[in-house]
């Protein structure tokens, strides 16, 4: 059927055309009113998507996603190939609200997936390769001579300035009383400190690859028509230590008589992921911003090969070092295994007359896994804060496990026809009723002391009491939104 007004289509060939390990991000400028921003270089991670700016201050602006007739979750599409998807449609304004209801406030995304079509069997496969870089920055860094010269300038105008530019400078009035002996050895240091320039872009930022292998077999007869596909996916992030890896099955199968049309969908999706140390904002954990926080005249390591981490008393906290060593101390990923299935129905009782429905799951597990290696840098708090496991540097493993299960059940009646001979202008008229239900589980558990003999999993943990002060933790949390129609 036609589209309705303030809708936009986007085929298969602009989505394939874009290797992303979610399929939101492909969106980005494909569409006139749709804003998507991705705020992470985390392969896998979600963009923040809005159709046609916010449309609540205390709301949601986040559109609704339907995938072969079924709400989906959305900001959830790691487990999920785009190759596999046909058309999206993006609808907006009255055209979602008016299909979708209050749901479709904030816009729709219809998704239809690919499908077989009659005829001899077909087999395809597609590979591709390429890499990945760091999009080009609108500014220059400062080098280490010109930050040094840039904190003299300061240290001249705002008093307590505690920057080694200033404080080693000759111009720094506290340093009028010292001999010309002192006063050498800080131009000393500060020539020292000029011809070092560590680029920590260069540090924190690689050259990334992926390639992704897609594999399909479609055919069918006029009543019987098939679309199967698996692919492999795998990623490697600009960001030290960000990957993806994604293996997906899909299965169409559509069956039609002369009233009866049944549609099945099937996929199902499993993904590993292993992360950055903090995705999103001016953290010093994340390492992109590390990578412009960091000061040029820091060396990344010390003579003895060991990491320059810490905190100088004159030349302050060590940022790229103490940014560097988090990577080295500090294990984080997870695995996912994402469901989604519907079957639908169309049924044409008279020439006009016509009902159907649809049923569908969304489900969604998700193991997220945090590993602080024991006794090192990050676990001790070598900044000078308290370390990240308690007690002092025994370590900590958390395991984490969320459930998402959303069901949904529609059913409908409608009538159609044409208002001339020639059949230019049709009208058609639809009831419908839905019942949704969906439920949220969460569980976590946090240990200390872990046995360096068994890293990385939950046989290190050391079973605590309040008397060693060695006390785990754990968290669980549920919700559900009880069947509504």
């Amino acid at each position: 059927c036609a589209l309705p007004i303030s809708a936009s289509k986007i085929d298969k060939k602009a989505i394939e055309l874009v290797p992303n390990a979610s399929f939101d991000q492909i969106l980005q400028g494909r569409a006139p009113g749709l804003r998507v921003s991705a705020g992470s270089g985390q392969p896998g991670a979600s963009a923040n998507v809005q159709i046609r700016g916010p449309k609540s201050i205390a709301g949601g602006s986040t559109p609704l996603y339907v995938v072969d007739g079924v709400p989906v979750e959305a900001s959830v599409f790691q487990g999920l190939n785009p190759n596999d998807f046909e058309s999206v449609d993006i609808l907006k304004d009255a055209s979602s609200a008016a299909l979708y209801g209050s749901r479709g406030a904030s816009g729709v995304i219809v998704i239809t997936t690919k499908r077989g079509q009659k005829g001899t069997t077909r087999l395809s496969y597609r590979p591709q390769y390429g890499i990945t870089e760091a999009g080009t920055q609108k500014f220059n860094m400062m080098n280490s001579s010109e930050l040094l010269s840039f904190q003299e300038k300061l240290g001249g105008l705002v008093n307590d300035i505690n920057l080694p530019g200033w404080i080693l400078s000759r111009k720094n009035p506290a340093n009028a009383g010292e001999s010309e002996d002192v006063l050498a050895q800080y131009d000393k240091i500060l020539d020292s400190l000029r011809g070092i320039n560590t680029n920590w872009a260069d540090v924190f930022q690689r050259r990334g690859s992926f390639q992704s292998h897609d594999l399909s077999i479609s055919g069918g007869t006029d009543r019987t028509r098939f679309f199967i596909s698996g692919s492999y996916y795998k990623e490697q992030g600009i960001g030290l230590r960000s990957d993806i890896t994604r293996y997906t099955l899909r299965s169409n199968i559509d069956h039609s008589t002369d009233k009866l049309t049944i549609q099945f969908n099937n996929t199902i999706g499993y993904s590993k992921r292993n992360f950055i140390e903090s995705e999103n904002g001016v953290a010093l954990a994340n390492p992109f911003a590390a990578a412009y926080l960091a000061l040029p005249y820091h060396t990344l390591y010390l003579p003895d090969g060991s990491i320059n981490n810490g905190r100088d008393p004159i030349f302050g906290p060590k940022t790229g070092g103490n940014a560097f060593q988090r990577i080295q101390d500090i294990m984080r990923y997870n695995n996912q295994i994402k469901l989604t299935t519907s079957l639908s129905l169309n049924y044409d009782i008279t020439d006009n007359f016509f009902a159907g429905g649809n049923a569908g799951f969304d489900f969604r597990e998700t193991q997220n896994t945090v590993f602080l290696k024991p006794g090192s840098f990050t676990a001790i708090g070598g900044n000078g804060q308290s370390g990240q496991a308690f007690p002092g540097n025994t370590g900590s493993y958390t395991d984490g496990l969320t459930r998402y299960f959303q069901a949904s059940m529609r059913a409908y009646v409608g009538y159609k026809a044409a208002l001339d001979k020639k059949k230019l202008h049709n009208i058609s008229v639809t009831a419908n009723i839905e019942n949704i239900f969906r439920k949220n589980k969460a569980l976590s558990f946090t240990g200390f002391g872990l046995n360096d003999k068994l890293p990385n999993t939950p046989a290190a943990i050391t079973q605590g009491d309040r008397k060693s002060t060695r006390l785990n933790s754990s968290h669980s949390s549920v919700s559900r939104m009880p069947s509504s129609a």
